[in-house]
């Protein structure tokens, strides 16, 4: 089970989510900058722009959060297995430091949920060790 090829696209106030079906051919030019201008304001770094690039041409599924025109950060995931269980992990994500907060992790994965129609998000039971900790 995956993906159909269109972009996935969902919509809260003014903010869509895009799945990039080539990015290798996409993140080019401007749209490279403007990307590469969200991730550095999101985690507040300079990082080097072809280490961008590689965490958006690399894994399986590359999306970009929009608002309006405008390119206000990104996600990445990648299709595993684990213990024989077909498993999306999410390889990284940024979001630009305005719209930090407004659930577009959530977003994307509510979305991944339906498109799967599966739940992705396991919850982790916390246990304590034998000194109580």
């Amino acid at each position: 089970m995956g993906f159909d090829n269109s972009l996935i696209k969902m919509k809260t106030k003014n903010i869509r989510i895009e799945r990039i079906k080539n990015p290798k051919n996409y993140f080019v030019g401007k749209v490279l900058t403007d990307i590469t201008n969200a991730v550095r304001n999101g985690f507040g770094s300079e990082m080097i722009e072809q280490d961008i690039y590689e965490h958006l041409i690399k894994p399986d599924d590359t999306y970009l959060f929009m608002k309006n025109d405008d390119i206000i950060g990104m996600a990445s995931t990648s299709n595993i297995n684990v213990f024989g269980l077909p498993t999306t992990h999410l390889e990284g994500i940024a979001i630009a430091k305005k719209f930090q907060g407004h659930r577009l992790g959530n977003l994307l994965f509510d979305e991944l949920e339906k498109q799967f129609d599966v739940k992705i998000r396991t919850p982790v039971e916390l246990v304590e060790d034998e000194d109580g900790r």
